[in-house]
């Protein structure tokens, strides 16, 4: 080690540090090829549980034996909290499932995968990392700032006993990459993640509320819940700390344990609050295989310990209401051309002097007006949604997705599909942002330069390109990449977009004359499409 400064992290008690980390400083910008096997690289399919195979399978096999999608989107989605026992997944056919989650999920995150990635990437305190406790009703965090250091780390979470709160491991470990971009692809929503690592006994976050739809997943250690009534149902913004005035208006509605291998889903609103438990009730031989090279036993984990858990979270700002703010405008103006309703004058002196029976029915009669003018395809399939945008523009790209081109250039001899049809969204109407804000010139095959309202345009827009690196950390960008195509080529596309992945001769697709190739090569060397000679 360099200097004496950056020493190793040390987890206490019987807790045993990973084996295959380095002793570099945290100068040392990437790892070098002769060090030991990466941490961070994707686990070893024999290795996982989980059914990668699809987003529903991993969702199914998350929730699974226990609780069916159909039955947890009906009963505890967005409704109640739903405690998923790693034990509970042993069947008569799987007798050792819950030694298999518990494995898996002790290799997700640790003390030597947080130490690889602060050695080989330049984090910084609150924006990557940040430490807390919440000690006699009050919560303090970290003052440290700048660049992290181990021996800094190693001062918060072994001394001063603070929670190391990790923001956003998909962005350094491949095994969450490959989780989250899934269920981004199942939700249709932004998925975020953070590690919190606990010392024994203690407590790092006061108790509060979030606005996102939460799962927990319990790596290490055990970790004891207390759940509340909330404060108000489905919040559409998160809470501060809440003090004991607050927490005397809520209701306790379940205390649990949860051990490594366990699963907990609650919704948001939901008042909670953790503290690492300093044993475990049960006694384990976990074997960890890191790329069937390094194996090693952790043997009876009883006595002090930390708590690791990971806070998986979808559906901020996804709701009727955002979807209503982000939408009506553009939609009020195209409806209004058909439909009646919204062209009748508002009743004399609405605001002050009207019946509000008769705003009531007037103001039902346009709204249902409007949802059934919703029904057509050219509105269902419009670019007027900024809740699309943020999505496309801001989501994980697909796991180890190369960027680069996949065949040979499109021919009329050529079949081509979609390389990720769920990256991808074809669209007719305006941009998925403001009017004024076009797309880049350099992805602009749109030469004309007619913006009037009249002339629509079709948009391929993607997340194929996107910066996992900057996944869910800073601000959010509020332009997604894409194409613009004369709208000819709408039918074209369509066929295109409906052939659900599957290869699709070129010339089946009737390309508009002249324009239609030029199409088919711009989308190929995105990467977009793909080709093989048929």
């Amino acid at each position: 080690m360099r200097n004496g400064d950056d020493t190793p992290l040390e987890p206490k008690g019987n807790i045993k540090k990973r084996k295959g980390t380095v002793n570099d400083n945290n100068d040392t910008k990437k790892r070098s090829s002769s060090s030991s096997p990466s941490l961070l690289t994707e686990i070893p399919a024999v290795k996982c549980p989980l059914n990668f195979s699809s987003a529903q399978s991993l969702l199914e096999s998350l929730l699974g034996p226990a609780c069916t999608l159909d039955e947890f989107f009906a009963q505890y989605w967005e409704k109640k909290i739903l405690l998923i026992k790693a034990i509970e997944r042993n069947t008569s056919d799987e007798p050792n499932k819950a030694q298999q989650f518990v494995e898996y999920f002790g290799q997700l995150f640790n003390l030597g995968i947080l130490e690889e990635i602060i050695k080989s990437h330049h984090l910084e305190h609150n924006v990557d990392m940040n430490a807390c406790h919440y000690v006699n009703g009050k919560r303090t965090n970290s003052q440290d700032k700048g660049l992290i250091k181990l021996k800094d780390v190693n001062l918060q979470f072994n001394k001063k006993k603070r929670t190391l709160q990790f923001h956003q491991p998909q962005r350094f470990c491949d095994e969450f990459w490959k989780m989250q971009e899934l269920m981004e692809v199942y939700f249709g929503s932004l998925v975020g993640c953070n590690i919190y690592m606990t010392p024994c006994e203690t407590q790092g976050l006061a108790p509060h509320y979030d606005d996102v739809e939460v799962f927990i997943l319990q790596l290490e250690g055990s970790k004891r819940w207390k759940l509340y009534s909330p404060l108000k149902e489905l919040p559409m913004d998160p809470s501060e700390d809440l003090d004991e005035t607050a927490m005397k208006k809520v209701r306790l509605i379940s205390e649990l344990t949860l051990n490594p291998g366990d699963v907990l889903y609650f919704p948001r609103g939901t008042i909670h609050q953790a503290q690492a438990v300093g044993k475990i009730n049960c006694q384990m031989s976990i074997n960890v295989n890191l790329a069937a090279v390094i194996s090693f036993h952790i043997f009876c984990i009883i006595g002090e310990g930390h708590s690791t858990h990971a806070t998986i979270s979808t559906y901020q700002s996804h709701t009727w209401a955002n979807y209503f703010m982000s939408t009506m405008p553009f939609l009020a103006d195209k409806w209004t051309e058909n439909v009646l309703s919204l062209r009748k004058g508002l009743p004399i002196h609405y605001h002050s002097k009207v019946n509000r029976d008769l705003f009531k029915q007037k103001l039902k009669q346009a709204l249902y007006a409007m949802a059934e003018a919703s029904t057509s395809e050219d509105v269902i399939y419009s670019t007027c949604d900024s809740i699309t945008s943020d999505f496309f523009a801001n989501r994980l790209p697909p796991f180890k997705f190369k960027d680069e081109p996949i065949g040979k250039v499109p021919s009329l001899d050529s079949s081509v599909r979609l390389t990720h049809p769920n990256h991808v969204r074809i669209s007719k109407g305006k941009a998925l942002y403001d009017e004024e804000d076009t797309l880049d010139e350099e992805d602009d095959l749109d030469e004309t330069d007619d913006s009037s309202d009249e002339c629509l345009a079709v948009f391929v827009y993607h997340s194929l390109s996107n910066d996992k690196l900057n996944h869910m950390v800073g601000e959010s960008k509020n332009k997604p990449k894409g194409l613009r195509f004369d709208e000819s080529c709408w039918d074209s596309l369509k066929r295109l977009r409906d052939s659900d992945g599957n290869y699709v001769s070129v010339k089946e697709l009737d390309m508009p004359e002249f324009i239609g190739h030029d199409m088919l090569v711009a989308l190929w060397s995105e990467g977009i499409i793909e080709t093989k000679i048929i």
